[in-house]
């Protein structure tokens, strides 16, 4: 018996980073299984919330490295393996996201609206700066107001 490849959401065939993701996740879940923790008991040694863990195991995303390490160790698995795959799935995601960035000389949609509209993005030392700015009048008003 042959299975069929696993479908988006989108009706599309899932794409290489997707399936080596989703064979990664089957492999955490056996780790898991072989640990007999939780997923409460496992945020601990992770490092990571029960929810991100929930992800990982789900395969909609990819865990960082050192997650999967601590499930391997815990689990008894092969970690070189794990690592080739996790490696994998990594390089696998890198090269999906250059080949959904437009073609050179194309905007992407968001570039063009943002162009159209006039709407800029402020340096992040802006925003800090109009923040400590803030922080200075309140303090400062509250000041003022504790003397009155």
């Amino acid at each position: 018996m042959t299975v069929a490849p696993r479908r988006t959401t989108t009706g599309k065939q899932a794409d290489p980073a997707q399936k080596l993701t989703i064979e990664l996740a089957a492999q955490l879940r056996d780790l898991r299984r072989r640990t007999g923790k939780s997923l409460r008991e496992l945020e601990r040694s992770t490092l990571s919330s029960d929810s991100s863990l929930s992800r990982y195991l789900a395969g909609r995303a990819l865990p960082p490295w050192q997650v999967v390490a601590v499930l391997c160790e815990e689990g008894g698995g092969d970690s070189a393996r794990l690592h080739d795959l996790w490696s994998r799935a990594r390089q696998a995601r890198a090269t999906a996201r250059i080949g959904d960035q437009p073609p050179p000389g194309e905007q992407s949609l968001q570039s063009t609206v943002v162009s159209k509209v006039g709407v800029r993005r402020l340096p992040l030392r802006w925003l800090v700066a109009v923040a400590a700015v803030a922080g200075v009048v309140g303090l400062l008003a509250r000041r003022r107001l504790a003397r009155a």
